[in-house]
């Protein structure tokens, strides 16, 4: 029962934009192509489908869902909406690419016959109606640029706050080196990317494939970024990609970092061997790789605290921790972390948000268990 309200309102959505989705066999191309990757994201899925729905365009758009076998209710979910609406492609997977290391990055873009891809993760979505119309009107309009993002409201789980993703600002064009550096996530939610496809025929894999999707696009043309928040990222939902308190989370950490930053050399060579470099990009890769190394060494010393391996004076004097997190991983070992754990994250709350109003995106408090939207953001 507790299903039904989001269910209503999303066929609401389907009944008055249904005339802008075209079905494979109606003959007609559609111009966009919406592409959602989905795992375990039964919470939040209906958001994401919702936010595609909701979009009024001049131009047909077609939506894709990936479900990388989903071992919760995803595919229920999906199947509610297919039933009402069976023009959407479903890809349901048998066994799980991720965990066996498998892009399907290069597969998935051969599915999609629209001229641009917009993508969307399905724990985030978009609560702007125009948001297509606004990043596909750039697009056309501007043929050297072969990317279009835009700001976004980050809903902080953990901190339980919301901000935006970069501050209030007019509409821009971002560089090469700035994208190096951001990266994906928060700054650049990939729920923001709206693609050239033909720009991603040398689409670059890594372990965090939103970054490797800006830079394969960089390497065809110009990033516009638009100032208004069209899109939420869920930072800390269910599922994500966060750090444990135990020896196999720390160990997960260092290797993905080890694996991005070996994709990132590979993208470094492959922008050198194409004459996409100069002296400004050599130095934001080569930034970008210390972040990545500092991050592997700050990974591999907690393992070594967490084991007893080294002191806390070791860790925060020749590993480089800084105290509070040797502590933490020192309270870990221990097994007392769990006691002390509500004053530290009251704490790191206080912090965050601090920091937010400092930068000018802090938004308000936010628990996650309102939706938010755009009239929400003008509270």
């Amino acid at each position: 029962m507790r299903k039904a309200k989001p269910v209503q309102r999303v066929n609401a959505a389907i009944t008055a934009h249904t005339a802008h989705i075209v079905t494979r066999s109606s003959g007609q191309r559609p111009c966009v192509s919406i592409l959602c990757t989905t795992f375990n994201q039964e919470q939040y899925l209906r958001d994401a489908l919702e936010g595609f729905l909701l979009q009024k365009t001049t131009f047909p758009f077609e939506v894709i869902i990936h479900d990388d076998a989903s071992t919760d209710g995803t595919a229920a979910v999906v199947e509610e909406y297919l039933e009402r609406f069976p023009d959407v492609t479903y890809v349901r997977e048998k066994t799980n690419c991720y965990s066996r290391g498998l892009s399907v990055a290069r597969s998935l873009r051969e599915i999609c016959s629209g001229k641009y891809i917009a993508y969307c993760e399905g724990d985030d979505y978009w609560i702007s109606e125009a948001k297509l119309q606004r990043q596909y009107d750039f697009m056309e309009s501007h043929g050297d640029f072969a990317i279009c993002l835009h700001n976004a409201v980050v809903a902080d789980l953990i901190n339980r706050s919301a901000y935006l993703s970069e501050p209030d600002g007019a509409d821009r064009e971002k560089s090469v080196t700035e994208l190096i550096a951001e990266g994906g996530g928060r700054v650049n939610p990939t729920a923001s990317f709206f693609v050239r496809k033909e720009a991603l025929n040398d689409v670059a894999l890594g372990p965090v494939e939103d970054h490797f999707i800006m830079l394969s696009a960089l390497e065809h043309g110009r990033a516009f970024w638009i100032a208004r928040p069209l899109s939420v990222y869920r930072y800390g939902a269910l599922g994500s990609f966060t750090l444990t308190g135990s020896a196999e989370g720390y160990e997960k950490i260092r290797a993905f970092n080890v694996d991005y930053a070996a994709a990132l050399r590979s993208v470094r060579n492959h922008f050198e061997r194409c004459g996409v470099y100069g002296a400004e990009i050599e130095k934001a890769f080569a930034n970008k790789l210390t972040e990545l190394e500092e991050n592997i060494d700050s990974a591999l010393a907690r393992e070594e605290l967490l084991s007893g391996g080294v002191s806390i004076l070791s860790a925060t004097r020749e590993k480089g921790l800084s105290p509070l997190v040797a502590i933490k991983v020192s309270l870990e070992r221990i097994g007392l972390f769990h006691l002390m754990a509500p004053a530290i994250n009251y704490v790191k709350r206080l912090l965050a948000v601090r920091r937010k109003k400092q930068q000018g995106t802090y938004l308000g408090r936010y628990i996650g268990t309102e939706k938010i939207t755009e009239s929400w953001l003008v509270r």
